[in-house]
């Protein structure tokens, strides 16, 4: 519908209040395979040029063709409300299912909020592996040194160092410059990750663990 209506503007109606209207349709289309990692930002509010030139469209047609459009129009309207169909679906499926991060497990609720209580209100910093590093800014006051790809600082980089470092690869040396230089205060350390726990780290106290995680202070007396 919104080609029929761009199309028809080009042709007939060139209405110059429609201008920005249609230069934002044409370079949404552009701008969503341009090369650049957050390119989808760029579709945000696309489909406003696209309704008001699916209406333009739409309304041509059913003024010009009424008897034939009727004969479609049930066809038509189903197949134009296949995506929230899927859109719902999928919530659906992820609602039955307590996939995450729509759930989480009662371990990391209550590693949550063991930091939110004890250590979040200084906004400390904390190590955890990337997918808890999502949930860590969400849910309390503190600070990771790897969450969200888009707002971390040299992510690609970090996530290096992260993968590296619960594959037990990175030395005590190593380590220690890390903490320095990101101020870490905690680690979260995964209790199924274990087998790959360095020699040096059991120096570090315990300050809290549960089936899943546990706490380690990077920086004593911080």
């Amino acid at each position: 519908m919104a080609l029929i209506g761009i199309g028809l503007w080009v042709v007939q109606d060139r209405d110059k209040n429609l201008n920005l209207v249609a230069a934002w349709l044409i370079s949404g289309v552009g701008l969503a395979y341009f090369p650049f990692a957050l390119q989808r930002r760029f579709l945000l509010g696309w489909f406003i040029p696209v309704g008001i030139f699916a209406l333009i469209g739409l309304g041509r047609i059913t003024k010009n063709r009424i008897s034939r459009f009727r004969k479609w129009f049930w066809l038509i309207l189903p197949l134009s409300l296949l995506t929230n169909l899927f859109l719902l679906f999928g919530a659906l499926q992820a609602y039955t299912q307590h996939r995450s991060p729509l759930y989480l497990s009662r371990d990391e609720f209550a590693v949550l909020e063991w930091m939110n209580r004890e250590v979040c209100p200084r906004k400390a910093v904390i190590l955890t592996p990337a997918d808890l590093g999502l949930l860590v800014p969400a849910y309390t006051n503190c600070r990771v040194v790897y969450g969200h790809p888009f707002e971390t600082v040299y992510a690609n980089m970090t996530q290096d160092w992260l993968e590296q470092f619960y594959d037990g690869e990175i030395s005590q040396g190593e380590f220690s410059h890390f903490v320095e230089s990101y101020q870490i205060e905690y680690l979260v350390w995964p209790r199924g990750n274990l087998s790959k726990f360095s020699k040096w780290m059991e120096k570090l106290p315990v300050v809290y663990q549960n089936d899943r995680f546990i706490i380690l202070e990077t920086r004593q007396g911080s």
